[in-house]
């Protein structure tokens, strides 16, 4: 099946991302994530990108974005950092990124290998 190109560029954003994530987190615990806010703030960047990146899937292809279970979890996330960061909590973030995105992408890398992933 080809891919939408107005899903497949959001795709392979999240997937870029979610790669990167899943780097920075390696090794690191959730007292050690707490004293660190840099990489706090760089996990919020990412999953506020990530959850635009949903968003648009969602608003350009319904049928691609319904095969990504959370993906409204990760919208609505994304707009608690952007418009809510006085009620932002670590331990949201920190399950996002340690079990939410981590499947997350595998549904992500299982559509693009689906569609044929651009190289």
């Amino acid at each position: 099946m080809p891919i939408n190109w107005r899903s497949g560029a959001p795709l392979l954003e999240i997937k870029w991302r979610a790669h990167l994530v899943a780097e920075l987190v390696e090794g690191v615990t959730y007292e050690r994530y707490l004293d660190e806010p840099q990489r706090q703030a760089t996990f919020e960047r990412h999953l506020e990108v990530i959850g635009e990146a949903f968003n648009r899937i969602a608003r350009a292809d319904e049928e691609t974005a319904a095969r990504i279970e959370k993906h409204q979890g990760f919208i609505g996330l994304r707009n608690v950092i952007d418009h809510g960061y006085d009620r932002l909590v670590q331990s949201k973030i920190w399950d996002a990124v340690t079990e939410e995105l981590p499947a997350g992408a595998l549904q992500v890398a299982t559509l693009l290998e689906e569609f044929g992933e651009p190289r």
